[in-house]
């Protein structure tokens, strides 16, 4: 018999195997001139779809219950959007010290168009991620303290992005995203605040090239 502590580990490692067994897969399936972004945006819901099930089965409770799926206020929606920002802060401190892991895919979707890349790098992230680590996991670490379990929560939201340079942003926002949840009782300002933090990041990367785009023209 598990412990829903144990249930909640024993997912998260389901969670890495298929996270490595699916990119393997989707690698190997790409061609020269694939759309890479559409295949990123299949792949994310082809992997997120059965973890989630899984999850929801491992812990034998309803789905809108272990995924938190309930009803929430605006005010808690901006609120949530409205503190979020911060982890950009971290995420450019952590940059002077790490390579910026989503740089190069931040490149990569300025060669796809911007409602595809919207897609495939705010709305499926923002989603998925929220059922599966605000929804799946944090649901199963409950029964702890409350600090000890946003801090677990969002340490497990950390090692799921397998980056040095994300980790203390995505710790930062792990942990607040869990408190989040425990205040609203729903993922859905957690959504929010996640896509509005990543939907930040494209537009930042997006304003950025074009500024150079534009200073080098005048240059030349």
């Amino acid at each position: 018999y598990l412990t829903q502590t144990a249930k909640t580990y024993l997912f998260f490692i389901i969670y890495i195997i298929f996270n490595f067994i699916s990119g393997i897969a989707v690698v190997s399936l790409l061609k020269d001139g694939s759309n890479t972004m559409l295949a990123s945006a299949i792949w994310q819901i082809v992997f997120f779809v059965p973890v989630l099930f899984i999850g929801v089965k491992l812990f034998g409770n309803r789905a809108a219950e272990t995924l938190s799926l309930n009803k929430t206020s605006l005010a808690d929606i901006v609120l949530a959007i409205v503190i979020s920002p911060i982890a950009n802060l971290l995420s450019a401190f952590m940059s002077l010290f790490f390579p910026n892991a989503a740089a190069g895919t931040l490149d990569t979707s300025m060669g796809y168009s911007f409602g595809l890349s919207v897609l495939t790098l705010c709305v499926i992230p923002a989603v998925f991620e929220e059922l599966v680590f605000r929804g799946v996991v944090f649901s199963g670490l409950k029964n702890m303290r409350l600090s000890k379990a946003c801090v677990m929560g969002g340490l497990i939201f950390a090692l799921a992005h397998f980056s040095l340079q994300s980790i203390l942003y995505t710790f930062f926002i792990g942990t607040l995203f869990c408190y989040v949840v425990y205040r609203t009782k729903s993922v859905i300002p957690g959504m929010a605040a996640h896509f509005t933090l990543n939907f930040s990041q494209v537009m930042l990367y997006r304003a950025a090239a074009a500024i150079d785009s534009a200073v080098n023209t005048s240059v030349t």
